[in-house]
């Protein structure tokens, strides 16, 4: 089972855009996908993904606060 996005960074310069969803299914596992998806038609068509299980969760955490000290420097 899949929950709704929890991101969605719509490029329509590029014509796709960027999602971040919880997914978990019935034996337990959890984690997230980060993917890109690019219109394709009327619809949207799933291009790069990663799955980012749930023991790597708070890594990425880390890491994405470290990227916004890094954007915080770069807009002053």
């Amino acid at each position: 089972m899949s929950l709704p996005f929890l991101l969605v960074v719509h490029r329509p310069e590029q014509r796709e855009r960027l999602i971040v969803r919880w997914l978990e299914n019935d034996s337990g596992t959890h984690g997230a996908e980060i993917a890109v998806e690019r219109v394709s038609g009327d619809k949207w068509a799933r291009g790069r993904s990663v799955y980012v299980p749930v023991s790597e969760i708070f890594l990425l955490h880390d890491a994405i606060g470290k990227l916004c000290e890094l954007a915080m420097t770069v807009r002053r």
